[in-house]
């Protein structure tokens, strides 16, 4: 039985650059569809490394590679978080980093396949081979919009388009249970940590408005041995309290080889 507080807690904030990020172009959000998903695989265990925006990202880039490009891609998750740690100065140090430099990053040099540098000890600070990062430019780069609230966040769920985001875990998110509820946030902020939003759904029958209390549906990289099969749900009156950076991923029909 994993010990779940044991989990790193080292997702860095995002740098805001109000004049560089892409915002979300909202066109209608004063009524949404009462349920939306998107079937996102079960993300893998992280285990002992602070590697949380990889095993995010990853899944994401593997969804986006099966159904828009109709490829199956297995995604090397310390590919990511090595180049991550390359632009954080980094390199040797098990010190996460944030959403926008892992977005940034892959953008740049993009993800090889697993098997050409596996999730092993010995790889965590290895650089990848030449040919990993021959491989790695086969993949296409992500738009990514920041969301800056609730409201942009159900729009771009609703649209079709997964989040990628960074939650506050409080002593309260231990608890949670094997339907994935994460009870209302309490006692101490422990660090953040990256996670999926995939999904919502009412919680009543009211009129389909932005004001509708829904839960919003995630996949965490704990196992699937925490919370309901290793996915999560919370109210969405917590989002304010709960989520502290967040991007809208597009996938784009530009490889990462190629210049823009």
């Amino acid at each position: 039985m994993n010990d779940f507080k044991n989990y790193k807690l080292n997702l860095k904030p995002d740098k805001i650059e109000l004049d560089r990020d892409y915002k979300l172009n909202i066109i209608n959000v004063n009524y949404l569809p009462k349920k939306a998903f998107i079937p996102i695989n079960i993300i893998n265990d992280q285990g002992r490394y602070g590697s949380c925006t990889s095993f995010s990202l990853s899944k994401i880039l593997e969804y986006f590679s099966r159904e828009e490009y109709k490829q199956e891609l297995d995604v090397s998750k310390f590919f990511l978080y090595y180049n991550s740690r390359v632009a954080d100065g980094t390199v040797f140090e098990d010190n996460g980093t944030s959403l926008k430099t892992a977005l940034k990053t892959y953008n740049r040099n993009g993800a090889c396949i697993n098997e050409l540098h596996p999730y092993i000890d010995e790889n965590f600070s290895k650089k990848p081979s030449d040919l990993a990062y021959f491989d790695g430019k086969k993949r296409y780069k992500v738009r990514y919009e920041k969301v800056s609230n609730l409201n942009e966040a159900l729009y771009a769920l609703a649209s079709g388009h997964p989040l990628y985001a960074g939650i506050k875990i409080y002593d309260s998110f231990y608890e949670t249970g094997k339907d994935g509820l994460i009870p209302i946030n309490s006692g101490n902020m422990n660090g953040l940590h990256a996670v999926v939003f995939n999904g919502y759904e009412n919680l009543n029958n009211m009129l389909f408005n932005v004001k509708t209390k829904r839960e919003i549906y995630g996949i965490n990289s704990w196992s699937e041995d925490w919370g309901n099969k290793g996915c999560f749900k919370f109210n969405s009156d917590m989002w304010d309290d709960l989520v502290v950076d967040c991007w809208c991923l597009i996938p784009t029909d530009i490889l990462v080889g190629e210049s823009t």
